[in-house]
Order: C-alpha cells, then sequence, then structure tokens
C-alpha cells in the first residue's frame, strides 16, 4: 500500500475518531431538555385528542407542560407498588417457608417491573439536565423527597420486623432510595442483556444482611410497599 493510500486511511480514522469524540462531548455537556423533543405541543394534542389550541390554553409554553409533567409521572401512586408482592410474602410465608426464602421469590419480577415503570423512563431524561440546569434540579428534588416519605413507612416497619435498628446516615428514606436505585440499576441491564443477572438478585440484595427467624403477617401486612 502506497504512503498516499496510507495517509488518507490515517486521516480518514483521525476524523471519524474526532466527529465521535465530538458527539460525546456534546453529550455530556448539552442540557437533556432536548430529550424532550419529541413531546412536542402538537404532537401530545393529537394523542389526547385535542388541539393545539387547548394545549396552550393549558400550558402557556411546553416548558411550563414540562414540569407538570414531571409532578404527574413522579407521584408515589404511579411508582412500582408492592402491595402484590406484599400478599405474595404472606402467602409464602402461611406457606411455611422463611422470611428470606418469601422475600427473595416474591421480590424476583420488581427489576423487570421497575423497567416498565414510567418514573424510571423519565430519570433516564431527567439526569442529565438537572446535571446542567440547577434551577430545574431544585424543582424536582421535592417530588423525590415526597417519594421517600411515601416509601418510607415499609423499610421502617421492615427494620422492626428484623429486629433492627436504622442508624446514621441511614435513615429509612435512605434506605427507600438505595432499594430503588438497585432496582433502576438492574432494569437497566436487564433489559439491555437479558438473563445476565438471576432473577432473585434483587430479593438477595434485599435480605443478605440479615438472620430472619420469625414469622410476620400481622407485622408486614399494613405497611409494605415497594417503590
Amino acid at each position: 500500500m502506497s504512503s498516499a493510500v496510507n495517509a488518507h486511511v490515517a486521516a480518514s480514522q483521525q476524523t471519524r475518531e474526532a466527529l465521535l469524540e465530538a458527539g460525546l462531548s456534546l453529550l455530556l455537556k448539552l442540557p437533556a431538555s432536548a430529550a424532550f423533543g419529541h413531546l412536542t405541543a402538537s404532537r401530545i394534542a393529537t394523542e389526547a385528542g385535542r388541539t393545539t389550541g387547548a394545549f396552550f390554553h393549558q400550558w402557556p409554553t411546553q416548558e411550563a407542560f414540562l414540569q407538570d409533567f414531571v409532578a404527574y409521572v413522579l407521584r408515589p401512586d404511579l411508582a412500582v407498588s408492592g402491595e402484590t408482592v406484599a400478599e405474595e410474602i404472606m402467602q409464602r410465608l402461611d406457606d411455611g417457608a422463611s422470611f428470606q426464602a418469601a422475600v427473595v421469590d416474591a421480590t424476583r419480577t420488581i427489576p423487570q417491573q421497575t423497567a416498565n415503570d414510567p418514573q424510571t423512563i423519565i430519570e433516564l431524561l431527567l439526569w442529565n439536565r438537572a446535571r446542567h440546569d440547577e434551577e430545574f434540579r431544585q424543582s424536582i428534588a421535592a417530588h423525590y423527597e415526597h417519594l421517600g416519605q411515601t416509601a418510607a413507612p415499609m423499610y421502617e416497619a421492615l427494620a422492626t420486623l428484623l429486629d433492627r435498628e436504622l442508624r446514621p446516615p441511614f435513615t429509612a428514606e435512605v434506605v427507600a432510595a438505595l432499594y430503588a436505585a438497585v432496582a433502576e440499576g438492574l432494569a437497566l441491564r436487564s433489559s439491555i442483556t437479558p438473563g445476565f443477572f438471576p432473577d432473585e438478585l434483587f430479593g438477595w440484595i434485599a435480605v443478605a444482611p440479615r438472620r430472619v427467624a420469625v414469622r410476620c403477617r400481622a407485622s408486614i401486612a399494613p405497611v409494605v410497599r415497594w417503590t
């Protein structure tokens, strides 16, 4: 191969790498508001069977809509609920399973549920913008506080059930956020590489630090809610 051809190939490779690096640079620097670019007023109105005028009657701008939209999606009642999981845990306990086995078995679908949770999907879009837009970050932070406060009673009850005491810096809200983060991480990787993690992994993580030898139908029933 001639030196001229070699030089051309090298220049082409440099251009390719420069363009890829530029894409990475833009991805890291630009606010993620563009990630919501497909949520246009006209598209939303059409999806709802309304007119664009009706949209702007409700919100003066699409940014105003986005603020209300985030609040709408990040509602505790839209989070992955553990009421069904709680019932499954109690059923397994009634059937004679240990608490550890009941939790591991009943929570095996949590990552899959989380992957399809609207809150998980929107969080991926919110993250980068929040890094670059302090006002936006502050506006959504309150929603997370509300989610944590709603989930906290479940983890407080679980600690009591296991005869454990939450100590600083761990609070019920911190533990709730920790388990939510674990579920989201497992959901993301499992969606891309199905079968990579065992189905029972979330349950193993949840009970790994604890040794349990109790039956708990009465204690767990009123409060369990996985989020």
